[in-house]
């Protein structure tokens, strides 16, 4: 049983860019309605003319959505404000979905800052960035993250929207796409081969929430 649909991530889950890449055979094939009252963003909502995998997902299990997606987030934050999130509400029957962004990307760790939080500048981050210390860190923190969630009973999903570097599917509960990828992108690669890997468009997103929904053992 789900009573509500959470999301954390960056915008590749926020919602939807239908006019972004416009070359895609795709793009404006869907006319999204205005945003029902049950679905909610954190701090502003999203264009009218657009839609997002959650409420999609929420819509098809009748239930409310809350999307608490920020653009540019990297997964340390998103991690931390998800447990600081858990921590502090009830999540009873809650279902989580979990974006994971780019791994090269770097923010500290301030969870309960909700627009802005401080980030290194490119140039400094270049300075200190190992790839396979980075691969080791976030991996093992999204396997903590996942062993917390399950053994606190909560409902919940990794997909890597952003993220095509590193494999989570063996350290978390991972979506895996119809086309056996674990990518967001790639699948989408699968049945666009004019995709450049720019953000998601409607159609992209309702495919997405297809997925999520197909593999819920609700």
């Amino acid at each position: 049983m789900v009573n509500e649909v959470i999301s954390f991530g960056c915008s590749f889950l926020r919602h939807s860019f239908d006019n972004e890449e416009p070359w895609r055979p795709t793009k404006g094939i869907h006319t999204p309605i205005s945003i029902p009252k049950q679905h909610k963003y954190l701090h502003y909502t999203r264009p009218i003319s657009e839609t997002s995998a959650i409420e999609e997902l929420a819509d098809k299990l009748n239930v409310p959505s809350y999307n608490r997606c920020i653009g540019g987030s990297g997964n340390r934050a998103i991690i931390y404000k998800l447990l600081d999130y858990i921590k502090n509400k009830d999540v009873t029957n809650n279902l989580f979905i979990i974006g994971l962004s780019e791994m090269s990307r770097f923010d500290f760790i301030n969870p309960t800052i909700v627009k802005k939080w401080p980030k290194l500048s490119i140039e400094d981050y270049a300075k200190f960035y190992v790839e396979e210390d980075v691969k080791f860190e976030l991996t093992t923190l999204i396997e903590l993250t996942s062993l917390y969630l399950n053994t606190n009973n909560i409902n919940h999903l990794f997909v890597n929207t952003m993220n095509n570097s590193f494999s989570t599917k063996d350290v978390c509960n991972t979506l895996i796409f119809p086309n056996g990828s674990e990518y967001w992108r790639d699948y989408i690669l699968s049945y666009d081969d004019s995709y450049k890997h720019g953000h998601p468009n409607i159609d992209d997103h309702k495919k997405l929430a297809n997925t999520i929904y197909e593999q819920l053992d609700t």
